[in-house]
């Protein structure tokens, strides 16, 4: 019988299988969820009311990129752990918190009144950030013993009671508490769980010559790195809300929702498969080349026609979901599908650095860029840009940064590329599927049939091209 929950074989593929197979079935179900939750979301709130919760939604999410696993990455990087290790962390951990809490309240909170949250939303924001810096150690410790069949188990559940408790509450209380708070018990639910299986289980703890200040270190840089890097993610939204004001950030903000909801579900797959593994491999002094080009190449046979699938039928999928908003939604919404998938590269060639402890090169490269985007953000609340030009000029700089990063990282880590019989693969791969999808929507089919052409052609496509590859991900292997 398989043994799901052994961590002796952590840096073998075996188990980055079988975590990818976990996190697949999960990702399945929470998908749903999300989407019918974000189907609700953008009919039962206003535009106004979906600005408020844009700025709930970078609040908690700030919180999460720092704290969620933030200092405790360590863990998982070095694959060590001790009580006093642990009683270290934490300290760090807790001190970075209360500075958040701090400089939200002290020095944004009239900014926040003044944009239209109300006091009681941002209270439950700072509960959820709370939630996610206490319980993530919990959800790292469980990570290092592999337990992701629990922790996938535990994300479903949670989310499916955030469901039932948000269709319960719109009967009862204002739409823009109903989401909030339900979110918040989402997160409670899941590092409750966390915490209860972390105390059923034996993990053993490393010997005590632990070097407290590398742990330290790592750590500090990895929230340092993960600050910077949402914040100079979001810069578009704060020039958005700067320019336009809330009815028009809630529009942009679903528009942002729908189209990265892909970017959401894949690549937390690839990236909590395939980050504890690759360490794993790294630290036991292993060739890891081969499963970082298999990952990649299995990432693009998934991503590619999902992408080309939704820009195509863009139009078709917001008239459907949301009718009053579609004609405001459809320019961002596309332009958003373009920016996320080349985001979705650039994400995992982060995860790629950061299993080889590169957090600080990350965290000054996150520095220039978080100073460079701002710069810009000043440079176009002066001269007042208009949205469309806005919007290409952050396709056209996602991708520059995506090349510039990928040169220098692969560069640093003495990698190579794609193999030619790998890239012609793909080559092969990403033109038919650009054709088929182009020659069934422009050629009168309506948008179940195309649908339903395309799915048969690019999977028909894919096995012609690489049968084993997709045998393997039929199987849930993406090495």
């Amino acid at each position: 019988m398989e043994n799901r929950n052994s961590s002796a074989s952590l840096h073998h593929e075996g188990a980055l299988n079988n975590t990818f197979k976990y996190q697949v079935y999960s990702a399945i179900v929470i998908s749903i969820i999300q989407l019918i939750t974000l189907y609700f979301l953008g009919r039962k709130l206003t535009a106004v009311q979906l600005g408020i919760f844009g700025v709930y939604q970078m609040i908690f999410r700030f919180a999460f990129a720092v704290f969620e696993p933030g200092m405790f990455a360590s863990l998982i990087q070095k694959h060590e752990i001790s009580q006093k290790l642990l009683h270290y962390l934490k300290r760090f951990q807790y001190i970075i918190f209360l500075i958040f809490v701090v400089v939200l309240l002290g020095l944004f909170y009239q900014q926040w009144i003044a944009f239209g949250v109300e006091a009681i939303v941002l209270f439950i924001s700072i509960l959820v950030s709370a939630a996610i810096a206490f319980g993530s150690l919990h959800h790292a410790r469980l990570i290092l013993v592999n337990k992701q069949f629990e922790i996938a188990f535990l994300f479903t559940i949670a989310h499916s009671i955030e469901f039932i408790l948000l269709f319960s509450m719109l009967q009862f209380l204002p739409e823009i508490y109903c989401f909030t708070i339900s979110l918040l018990v989402r997160f409670c639910v899941f590092y409750i769980g966390c915490y209860y299986l972390v105390r059923k289980t034996k993990i053993e703890y490393s010997v005590p010559s632990i070097e407290l200040n590398e742990h330290r270190n790592y750590g500090l840089n990895y929230c340092l790195m993960q600050g910077l890097s949402y914040l100079q993610g979001i810069y578009d939204n704060i020039l958005i809300a700067l320019l336009f004001g809330p009815a028009f950030f809630g529009i942009y903000v679903l528009a942002c929702e729908l189209s990265y909801f892909v970017f959401s579900k894949i690549n937390p797959l690839f990236n909590k498969s395939y980050f504890p593994v690759l360490t794993s491999k790294i630290k036991h002094k292993e060739e890891s080349f081969t499963m970082i080009q298999s990952v990649f190449e299995s990432f693009l046979y998934v991503v590619v026609p999902i992408y080309l699938f939704l820009f195509f039928q863009s139009g078709t999928i917001l008239h459907w979901l949301y009718p009053d908003k579609a004609n405001d939604l459809l320019m961002p919404f596309q332009y958003f599908l373009l920016i996320a998938f080349v985001k979705s590269l650039t994400n995992l060639v982060f995860t790629m650095y950061l299993a080889y402890g590169k957090t600080k090169e990350i965290f000054i490269w996150n520095l220039v860029i978080a100073i460079t985007n701002y710069l810009f953000v000043f440079i176009f609340f002066i001269v007042k840009v208009d949205y469309e030009r806005f919007m290409l000029f952050m396709l056209l700089y996602s991708i520059l940064v995506l090349i510039i990063l990928s040169v220098k990282l692969f560069s640093l880590l003495d990698l190579h590329g794609f193999s030619k019989i790998t890239f012609m693969r793909l080559s092969i791969y990403i033109a038919f599927s650009f054709l088929s999808i182009f020659a069934f929507y422009y050629y009168g089919f309506n948008f179940i049939i195309s649908s339903l052409l395309y799915l048969i052609c690019v999977l028909s496509l894919f096995y012609i091209v690489n049968k084993q590859k997709f045998l393997d991900l039929l199987s849930f292997k993406i090495v």
